[in-house]
């Protein structure tokens, strides 16, 4: 429901024998279906329905509602209105369906690409801290996390033009603020109980390092100069932070990452966090220029460079005969994380690096395997969230071609297979629940991987559009980026801007230029 703590299902009842038949709704129980008791008194989960019968002649139909409704005690019962909010949800649907639309001439992947918009920008709760984005999947509500809202979500919230969405991904990165004191304690992972509290269980993820990147990247799309300024002492304190915590070879150091140890890593580096640190740096360094703070910006590209060559030298390593990313020092076993050097521009080891992943090693039949099976790993885990940054690196340094079949597996199992039809967190944890966060990611598959969107400054962006040889055309409208409007048209043959209708850049195929 739009204004209450409910939610609606509806069932349509067909008759499709050739006899009349009695159909009713009966509430199984009078009494709630749950309780408890917490920080706003007595809590009530009740499912509200009106108890019917009816005829229904051969070939006609019916509907009913059931409203399950969360309340206080003593709190006034609303009365439901199913088609009310059935009305409320189409009108919300209409419009994000209008926001940065895809239309490339493959059915699957238009349709694949709506449908993960709306389940990142559903996902958004009226809490009393304000609106915010939360993962969902019946398990994550009211809270943010540094991974899904800072770094998957609010970079895309801040291209697709939805107020709502830019605001609940504002309030997240405020959450945050006021952990980031003199002392240099790690932030929490996630703030929760609509801000009231925080989970800190798995120690420093790197969250810094996620902070830092996605921020970065979020107020350099939204082309706001308040928002900059607004998020930009935070984005300093987190530099800070992970120059506070680099190792004597140079990685960033994190005691894990967004996986809470869940796969092989030692509690010192890994690659995860020091490539975010990585990308951080140079999202910095454009915003630091913007800001005025030129002599900031030349040291954080300087530490960005010597990160780039301590990644290499401390996780460069052959895997199998890959010649790619060890994930942390001391297990040699193929993870799909090895992607994100690709996603942040350090190419070195692309070539090993893509073949791994699309390897028997990792690829499968139901995704990327987040490490490959063996003694550490006895599970055939996937997670879409590093399959889906793993395909944008790979397209990132122009093997889209090579990887473009794998995507559209991708795509076909998970809008038309299992658990339909948006990414997935986890296989078999989680029972491929639908987190939005990576919903979010794969939309910036299409938007920072085929178009090769990149922030130069506030108000300029560069794009390399990379299409494969199975799509004649990318054509995107509606994207908020860097303050304008755009409509962006990729063929084979050469890219189109357009701001507002009028044109703002024209050029070949296969270069990147700056708008």
């Amino acid at each position: 429901a739009d204004e209450e703590r409910a939610a609606y299902e509806r069932i349509l009842l067909s008759n499709v024998s050739q006899k009349e038949v009695e159909v009713s709704l009966r509430p199984s129980r009078a009494e709630p279906l749950c309780r408890g008791r917490g920080t706003k008194g007595c809590y009530r989960v009740e499912a509200l329905a009106e108890e019917e019968r009816r005829i229904l002649k051969s070939g006609e139909e019916t509907v009913f509602d059931v409203c399950y409704l969360g309340r206080i005690a003593n709190e006034k019962k609303p009365v439901p209105d199913a088609s009310s909010e059935l009305s409320k949800r189409r009108e919300r649907v209409r419009e994000l369906f209008s926001k940065c639309s895809l239309e490339s001439g493959n059915a699957l992947l238009d349709r694949f690409f709506a449908f993960a918009k709306l389940r990142a920008a559903e996902s958004i709760f009226r809490t009393q801290t304000g609106v915010l984005h939360s993962p969902g999947g019946h398990s994550y509500y009211a809270a943010t996390w540094c991974n899904d809202e800072i770094e998957y979500a609010g970079p895309f919230f801040a291209t697709l033009g939805d107020a709502l969405a830019f605001e609940a991904s504002m309030n997240a990165y405020r959450q945050y603020i006021p952990f980031m004191d003199d002392c240099y304690r790690s932030i929490p992972s996630s703030v929760i109980a609509e801000g009231m509290d925080i989970w800190e269980g798995a120690g420093d993820r790197g969250d810094a390092a996620m902070y830092l990147y996605g921020a970065g990247l979020f107020c350099l799309y939204s082309g706001r100069e308040e928002v900059a300024r607004e998020l930009w002492e935070a984005i300093k304190w987190c530099a800070e932070y992970c120059a506070r915590k680099t190792l004597p070879e140079g990685v960033i150091g994190s005691d894990t990452d967004e996986l809470e140890g869940r796969f092989p890593t030692d509690r010192r580096a890994n690659l995860s966090t020091s490539c975010l640190c990585y990308g951080g740096l140079r999202n910095a360094a454009i915003l630091a220029r913007e800001l005025g703070e030129e002599v900031l910006a030349g040291e954080y590209e300087k530490r960005a460079d010597s990160l780039a060559l301590a990644i290499e030298n401390y996780f460069g390593a052959d895997l199998h005969g890959y010649r790619t990313y060890r994930y942390s020092k001391g297990f040699d076993t193929l993870r799909s994380w090895i992607c994100l050097p690709l996603v942040m521009g350090l190419e070195e080891r692309k070539e090993g690096t893509v073949n791994a992943m699309l390897s028997p090693y990792l690829l499968t039949e139901n995704g990327m395997l987040s490490c490959e099976r063996g003694k550490e790993n006895p599970t055939d885990t996937v997670w879409d969230r590093a399959a889906l940054y793993g395909y944008k690196g790979a397209i990132l340094c122009g093997m889209e071609n090579r990887v473009f079949e794998s995507f559209m597996h991708y795509i076909e199992k998970r809008l038309l297979g299992d658990r339909v039809p948006y990414p997935v967190e986890a296989w078999p944890e989680g029972n491929m629940r639908h987190l939005s966060g990576e919903s979010a990611l794969f939309c910036r598959v299409i938007t920072e991987g085929f178009l090769g969107i990149k922030p130069e400054g506030l108000r300029r962006f560069s794009l390399c559009p990379r299409l494969p040889e199975a799509l004649s055309h990318l054509h995107i409208q509606n994207l908020e980026l860097c303050g304008m409007t755009l409509e962006i048209y990729a063929d084979r043959e050469k890219t189109r801007v357009f701001e507002r209708g009028r044109l703002l850049a024209e050029f070949p195929a296969g270069q990147r230029i700056t708008v």
